[in-house]
């Protein structure tokens, strides 16, 4: 399995310190070019893929940014003939044994997407672990557990993704990892538990550092809505909810019940 980290191109320090980790854990990486939200030259680009009527807050340029970049690393996946892409943002930390991972063998073939990180958060996970691999189980993911620091996507994932991303009104993570959104009702979302990555700002919120990497998503103040445009989405949200619950789309439910913060190791 190809592993690749997304990196602006300016940040080449950030570059050379995961490649120093993932060396030290066994692997290589690939770097994926990010794209900069605050680079003038990329307002095109970001605009095209802004989506234009939405009830939603407005998603600021390096959401959709962020969002492209994810793009750019699940398109080299479609490009290829690979099942399997391993994909990192370049704050994170790895686990240990975390290359055991990127040996395909051990995912069943029903699984669609699993999320390796974690944001040190409760989050909700099935009963039973689906498969193993050492000290590692794998559990479907029942509740949100935002964050895209690092991830494994299959071929199928990516191209619903692809399509689910055209136009954005959500911060990636959010279509990604929000139980309430397409992608966690109609795929097979699951997560690594102990995580096999952290990113550096939780890690060291966690050790009591004051010394961290900062993230390289800051996200700008959202500015207020209107009245009439927050009563809409509550209603569109109300009904998206219903249908949900009464349609069920996606994989059988699985009996949901382990809850609690999501270890790193």
């Amino acid at each position: 399995m190809r592993v690749v980290v997304i990196n602006l191109k300016k940040e080449t320090r950030r570059f050379e310190r995961i490649s120093t980790l993932a060396e030290g854990c066994g692997f290589r990486i690939e770097r994926v070019e990010a794209v900069d939200g605050r680079d003038p030259e990329n307002r095109e680009l970001i605009s095209r893929h802004r989506r234009r009527y939405s009830l939603r807050p407005p998603v600021s340029d390096t959401d959709i940014a962020c969002a492209l970049s994810h793009r750019k690393a699940w398109k080299l996946l479609l490009d290829s003939d690979d099942r399997w892409l391993a994909v990192f943002e370049d704050d994170v930390h790895f686990g240990n044994d975390v290359a055991a991972l990127f040996d395909e063998s051990w995912i069943p073939p029903q699984i669609d997407l699993i999320k390796l990180e974690t944001l040190m958060q409760r989050g909700s996970l099935g009963l039973v672990p689906i498969t193993s691999v050492g000290d590692r189980h794998l559990h479907r993911l029942g509740g949100s557990n935002l964050g895209t620091g690092g991830y494994l996507i299959s071929r199928l994932a990516a191209e619903f993704l692809m399509k689910m991303t055209e136009s954005m009104d959500l911060p990636v993570d959010s279509v990604m990892f929000d139980r309430r959104g397409a992608v966690m009702r109609r795929l097979a979302v699951h997560q690594i538990v102990p995580a096999a990555c952290i990113q550096e700002c939780i890690l060291a919120g966690v050790q009591g550092r004051a010394d961290a990497l900062p993230s390289a998503m800051i996200r700008p103040a959202v500015p207020a809505r209107p009245a009439w445009q927050r009563f809409a989405a509550r209603v569109v949200r109300g009904v998206s909810n219903f249908w949900s619950f009464v349609v069920r789309k996606g994989p059988p439910e699985e009996p949901m019940g382990k809850e609690g913060v999501i270890p790193f190791a």
